[in-house]
Parts: C-alpha cells; sequence; structure tokens
C-alpha cells in the first residue's frame, strides 16, 4: 500500500507532514486531504479571501507532489 503525506503550505511556508498515511489509491490520498483542508478551515478565524493560497499538498512516497487541495474551497485549485 502506498504512502501518501500531507503538507500545508500557505503560499511562503510550509508545515510537513513527516509520519503520512498508507493508502490504498491516489482518490483515498484526495479524500483524505479534503478532510484535512476542511479541519484546518474550521480552525480559521479569517475570512476566506485572506487564505486562499493555503492549500494541503499531496506528496506520494517517492517524494513528488502529486495534488493539493485548497482549504478555502475544499477542492483542488483550477490552477493545479
Amino acid at each position: 500500500m502506498p504512502r501518501y503525506y500531507f503538507h500545508i503550505r500557505d503560499g511562503v511556508r510550509l508545515v510537513t507532514d513527516d509520519v503520512g498515511k498508507n493508502l490504498k489509491s491516489i482518490e483515498e490520498a484526495f479524500r483524505e486531504a479534503a478532510i484535512l483542508a476542511s479541519e484546518v478551515r474550521a480552525e480559521i478565524t479569517k475570512p476566506v479571501d485572506l487564505v486562499k493560497e493555503l492549500h494541503v499538498e499531496i506528496e506520494d512516497e517517492t517524494g513528488r507532489i502529486v495534488g493539493k487541495i485548497s482549504v478555502a474551497q475544499g477542492r483542488p485549485p483550477d490552477s493545479a
């Protein structure tokens, strides 16, 4: 089962996930990232437009970023 890591980036800073999670597929990784984005969004007290750069990056076990989920929108950004 592949391991995926879920990092949080705000455009400048990066909070890395050094543990990761074993998941069956990239689709499961996107679901996990969406859940994390939702949890992060629930903790934010600022207006959403101030955090539009905030997203969850999905990294596979080879170190490649395979996708990202916007925290503000709860879905992959249009520019991904």
